[in-house]
């Protein structure tokens, strides 16, 4: 599932159902902090995406040209990143 700027919000493992579907589009228009936490609070450190994971999961699972744009932003942030050398 994307986000309204194209960034993965939710992978699923498997095909999910259509209530599932409809249950996660429905969290996307709440504020990200309430969907981060089961409760109310506050982030304890700076929010972190891995991009370098979502880049390697497309990869693994075939999506190839999916995979690109989260690994490329692996290498604009560091590009001496030889995980991700080796996979783009």
């Amino acid at each position: 599932m994307l986000n309204e700027s194209g960034h993965a919000a939710k992978i699923y493992a498997q095909k999910p159902s259509p209530g599932q579907v409809k249950t996660d589009l429905d969290s996307l228009s709440q504020p990200a902090l309430d969907r981060a936490t089961p409760f109310p609070g506050y982030y304890v450190s700076p929010r972190f995406r891995d991009f370098f994971k979502f880049g390697a999961a497309f990869l693994w699972a075939g999506y190839s040209a999916q995979s690109l744009p989260y690994l490329e932003q692996v290498l604009q942030h560091t590009p001496k990143n030889l995980r991700t050398l080796w996979l783009a």
